[in-house]
């Protein structure tokens, strides 16, 4: 596990802080409006800011989980993203509601 969290810390300490700062503002958002969603409903919703680092979403999504916002489900979807090449995602569920 610790060889997960490094990882998740090093991608994360790379990540562009503004594209943090809103993509945790949109997980926020979707964890009190939907019952589930994945990171494909984050990324649809991130707007003009970008990061040289996408990885770090997955380091974004734990964090939500361990700030008792998310929790993950035994759930996956296929990603719609095209760089994602129809790769399974998990689905996460909202804390909130």
């Amino acid at each position: 596990m610790t060889d997960l969290l490094d990882y998740l810390a090093a991608v994360e300490a790379h990540a562009n802080p503004d594209w943090k700062a809103e993509a945790e503002r949109v997980i926020d958002l979707l964890a009190a409006t939907r019952q589930h969603f994945t990171t494909d409903d984050v990324w649809q919703r991130l707007g003009h800011v970008s990061t040289h680092e996408p990885r770090a979403m997955g380091a974004l999504m734990k964090r939500a989980a361990n700030r008792g916002v998310i929790r993950a489900t035994d759930g996956w979807a296929t990603s719609t993203r095209p760089e994602c090449h129809g790769r399974p995602i998990r689905v996460w569920r909202s804390a909130c509601l």
